[in-house]
């Protein structure tokens, strides 16, 4: 929950700064290792054909 709120947090200020509204979501590192297993693996397989990089470094992780 708290990193959710963190997501709709920063997704209020970019609509703040831009007026873009985005609609941020977080997904754990076995949900996207396990697509299956998320409540919409054809979201996942969308997000994964559009090959954008994962960065881990904007997790706070080093």
């Amino acid at each position: 929950m708290a990193a959710t709120l963190a997501m709709a947090d920063e997704a209020f200020d970019v609509l703040l700064d831009t007026g873009i509204r985005i609609s941020p979501l977080v997904l754990w590192e076995h949900e996207w290792q396990r697509p299956e297993t998320y409540s919409n693996p054809a979201l996942l397989a969308n997000i994964a054909r559009d090959d954008v990089p994962f960065d881990s470094t904007l997790s706070g992780r080093k």
